[in-house]
């Protein structure tokens, strides 16, 4: 009863509002005199027409607001200190909102790109510094400058898919194919030719291998990898097979080098990403001059995984977040012989890499 008196009130306060006072007040609470030369005020007088034209409006406008709000929130709930909605994602993308719903948010070209490589641990980096304030992150693989169509669209087209950001923030975004397509490095020096890039490398079988899980996870059924990586005429390495090329990383340097300093491109160690990720992102910060903020205890291993995961402790409360199960598949066992020669088949490539980016990983 009383939730009803309080709607009543709410709805007679709306029409007062409405309508102009005096008259409203005329036609409803006090007579009007016998001598005034004006007519009286009618039911369907232009006067109250207009005033429920503009309830009708206001209460059509707040209804679709609610309806806009609610379905934006049936994952997470309305934020009403924040006048956000919180889906269940982790603290960044809490903060991404927030960021996008900000009158001082906007979409700018990316400040720095993630290039590649596939299969090295660049959807890592790209989590791992999502979790930074100062960073925002587009949520998925652009394919601008690798795809002729998306290309062909323009620089406000790509400016388009970046995040809202802040304009202390770093716009990144990550498209591994963009290391090995042949005309990406023009495209962005044109863009861009200041840009800070970064490339996530692994020992070239073990990222192979990786990339011959990704694709076999997608069939049926499909040959093995020694199958895949060794050629049955000559028994040697089957250069036919993209992901072996890919391993190849001087190649695609060189490309690189012709539009951009060294000094541009920071060079993350996958292999130790997986070891101790914390070492890893907190040179990440620094090539981007970004203060310190990703601490130590942020990161836990996970025994069952494998591989280190986030601790976080945000609006969602605290709780562990991991890669997608896409991430960090059980590679195959794989003939020791096909290894040894794999790894000798890399080894003159590596060493080429090394000189081109003066510095020498472990690599067997």
């Amino acid at each position: 009863m009383t939730n009803n008196l309080q709607v009543f009130r709410w709805v007679k306060g709306l029409i007062k509002e409405a309508a102009p006072e005096k008259k409203v007040m005329t036609v409803y609470y006090k007579p009007i005199p016998q001598d005034d030369l004006s007519p009286p005020v009618s039911p369907n007088s232009s006067c109250l027409r207009f005033s429920r034209f503009r309830l009708a409006t206001f209460l059509v406008v707040a209804a679709l607001a609610v309806l806009f709000v609610t379905l934006s929130c049936l994952n997470g709930g309305w934020d009403f200190r924040g006048s956000v909605c919180l889906t269940p994602t982790d603290s960044a993308l809490v903060h991404n909102v927030v960021t996008t719903h900000s009158p001082l948010a906007r979409q700018v070209l990316p400040h720095c790109i993630i290039i590649g490589v596939r299969k090295a641990g660049t959807r890592a980096v790209l989590q791992y510094l999502q979790l930074h304030p100062d960073v925002a992150v587009a949520g998925y693989e652009v394919h601008f400058f690798d795809d002729n169509v998306n290309y062909s669209q323009g620089l406000d087209f790509y400016r388009r898919q970046m995040p809202y950001s802040l304009k202390h923030q770093l716009t990144i975004e990550k498209t591994p194919a963009y290391f090995h397509t042949l005309r990406v490095p023009e495209r962005i020096a044109k863009m861009n030719n200041s840009i800070k890039l970064i490339l996530v490398v692994r020992e070239p079988v073990q990222r192979l291998i990786s990339s011959y899980v990704q694709l076999a996870s997608k069939k049926d059924y499909f040959p093995t990898f020694e199958e895949k990586v060794i050629d049955p005429d000559t028994d040697g390495v089957n250069e036919n097979f993209k992901p072996v090329k890919r391993s190849l990383y001087y190649i695609f340097m060189n490309r690189w080098l012709k539009h951009f300093q060294l000094n541009q491109i920071h060079i993350v160690d996958g292999d130790l990403l997986i070891r101790d990720p914390f070492q890893e992102i907190y040179n990440v910060e620094t090539f981007l001059g970004l203060e310190h903020k990703i601490s130590k205890d942020t990161f836990t291993f996970n025994r069952t995984k494998g591989f280190y995961c986030l601790k976080l402790d945000d609006e969602l409360g605290k709780r562990t977040k991991c890669l997608s199960k896409s991430k960090g598949r059980k590679h195959p066992a794989v003939d020791p012989e096909v290894l040894i020669q794999l790894r000798n088949y890399y080894k003159s490539a590596n060493d080429l890499f090394f000189q081109q980016v003066h510095r020498r990983f472990k690599w067997s």
